[in-house]
């Protein structure tokens, strides 16, 4: 496991780059997470970037941005809430099962973005 200064050097590093290339990078290195609503239409995308995460805002389908880099695990929280468990709750009792749902630095393998949603996502 990443120690959380190699964690902080790569998002600094990141963060260093220009925009266009920060974007460069999520979409050839990401793995998508998760999305949430932005304001009225928009839509912001979480993706795991090696050590850390990135957020992604879509105000529209095809215009976007880098919102925010981060690599405390904690700043997931928004995106908790789309987790369904319900499903996996009528196969089990309360008294059977104790669940615990714990953010660590290292989520469960995400996808890659491909190529389709690189297109979508309005790539030039």
């Amino acid at each position: 496991m990443a120690s959380a200064d190699e964690s902080r050097r790569a998002l600094a590093a990141f963060n260093q780059l220009p925009p266009p290339a920060q974007l460069t990078y999520v979409w050839e290195q990401g793995y998508y997470l998760a999305a949430r609503p932005a304001g009225a239409a928009g839509l912001v995308r979480v993706y795991q970037v090696g050590l850390f995460f990135v957020e992604v805002y879509f105000p529209t389908p095809s215009d976007f941005e880098i919102l925010r880099a981060f690599h405390d695990p904690v700043c997931l929280q928004p995106y908790l809430d789309q987790i369904d468990i319900d499903g996996l709750l009528s196969f089990c009792s309360v008294s059977q099962v104790s669940l615990t749902i714990v953010l660590t630095s290292a989520p469960p393998p995400p996808r890659r973005v491909s190529e389709k949603e690189r297109r979508n996502l309005g790539r030039s």
